[in-house]
């Protein structure tokens, strides 16, 4: 009976961290495109995006890759950092993978100081893997819901 139950617990833990395995991919991908938004280090940010790559936003119109370098990757990392994210629902395939989370951000003012705002929303990031390179970015999707008070 021991041994059996052994199995058990083995299996489960197998299975419970494969699916993990796939889901972390994701939340790998979009935490390493977050530091790099972090640091406000564009280069790094648009070696991660595919050159086909689109942002979109509530609050902004659909962006290519050269837009999103020139404007968004530009303005919004200073004013908006510690970018915090929770993944709640991805799906890797063969070549394409994609997340659906939560994230919060800290709001800054022009003089690079902290205010006591944060801004609080939802995301999708898609990722794909062309011609057998790393996975990048496709597309970003934010929607901010609100502004709140830090706690």
């Amino acid at each position: 009976m021991n041994k059996f139950l052994l199995q058990v617990v083995f299996l489960t833990l197998y299975v419970f961290g494969f699916t993990q395995a796939q889901s972390s991919l994701t939340d790998l991908l979009t935490k390493q495109f977050h530091q790099a938004w972090n640091a406000e280090n564009i280069n790094e940010m648009v070696s991660q995006l595919q050159h086909d790559a689109f942002f979109e936003s509530t609050q902004q119109l659909r962006y290519g890759r050269d837009k999103m370098a020139a404007t968004i990757l530009k303005t919004n990392p200073p004013k908006y950092k510690v970018v915090s994210t929770k993944e709640i629902h991805s799906k890797v395939e063969d070549d394409i993978a994609w997340a659906i989370g939560e994230f919060t951000s800290d709001i800054y003012d022009e003089y690079g100081n902290k205010t006591k705002e944060q801004l609080k929303g939802t995301y999708t990031y898609v990722f794909t893997k062309k011609n057998k390179g790393d996975w990048k970015v496709q597309m970003l999707i934010y929607h901010e819901q609100e502004k709140t008070p830090k706690e």
